[in-house]
C-alpha cells in the first residue's frame, strides 16, 4: 500500500475513531441520567412504602389528612391507603421500565467502548505501517 493510501486511512480511522468516542459519551451522558431518574424514583417507592406501613397502623375512624396546594383537606383512610398503592403500582412499572432502558443503554455503550478499542487498534496498526513505509523508503 503506498505512503498516501496510508496516510489516507490513517486520517479516516482517526475521524471514525473520534465520532465513535463522541457518541459514546453522549451515550454515557444518557445512561447517567437514567441512573439517577431511577434512583429518584426507588427514592419514591421507599417514602410511599413508609406511608403505606404508617397507613396500615391507623384504625378506620382515625383522620389522615393529605396536602393539597397549600390547604390540608381530611381523607379518609381507606382512601389514602388506596392511593398510596395505586403510587407504589404506578412507581413499580416506572422503575421496571427504567430497568430496561438501563439494560439497553448499557449494552449500547459496551459495543461503542469496543467500538472504539477496535478503532484504536487499527489506528495504531496503520500508524506503525505508515512508519515502517516511511523509514523503508527513507533509507532507500
Amino acid at each position: 500500500m503506498s505512503l498516501e493510501n496510508l496516510a489516507r486511512l490513517r486520517e479516516e480511522t482517526v475521524h471514525r475513531l473520534q465520532a465513535e468516542a463522541r457518541t459514546v459519551q453522549d451515550d454515557m451522558a444518557e445512561l447517567n441520567k437514567l441512573r439517577k431518574s431511577r434512583e429518584q424514583l426507588q427514592t419514591q417507592y421507599s417514602e410511599n412504602q413508609l406511608v403505606k406501613q404508617e397507613l396500615e397502623i391507623l384504625e378506620e375512624d382515625d383522620s389522615v389528612f393529605k396536602l393539597i396546594g397549600p390547604v390540608m383537606v381530611k381523607q379518609d383512610v381507606t382512601e389514602a391507603q388506596s392511593n398510596v398503592q395505586s403510587r407504589l403500582d404506578w412507581l413499580g412499572k416506572e422503575i421496571e421500565r427504567q430497568e430496561k432502558q438501563l439494560e439497553t443503554q448499557t449494552e449500547k455503550v459496551n459495543k461503542g467502548e469496543q467500538t472504539v478499542g477496535k478503532l484504536q487498534q487499527m489506528a495504531q496498526q496503520i500508524t506503525a505501517q505508515l512508519q515502517q513505509a516511511q523509514a523503508s523508503g527513507q533509507s532507500s
